[in-house]
């Protein structure tokens, strides 16, 4: 497992920037777009729960393995 680690977070960064433009044009246009920004605004919780679930296989991974007792590695989170 150890050797997927650069790609999962590559993308839980990319799950992250698209989960937080989307959040924030949601946010911009609540006052013009009422009805529809509380979707847009969903739309962009999604891909940071996605993130958040990489990041919390990752820790389930170092937990598993051991390595949780650096706590530089641990700082992460």
């Amino acid at each position: 497992m150890w050797e997927w680690k650069p790609r999962i977070y590559r993308w839980a960064l990319v799950f992250q920037s698209i989960g937080v433009v989307v959040t924030l044009f949601g946010t911009a246009v609540l006052p013009v777009w009422r009805p529809i920004a509380h979707q847009i605004i969903f739309g962009g919780i999604g891909p940071l729960h996605i993130t958040l679930l990489f990041l919390w296989l990752r820790l389930g991974a170092m937990l598993q393995g051991g390595g949780w007792r650096d706590p530089v590695k641990l700082g992460l989170f």
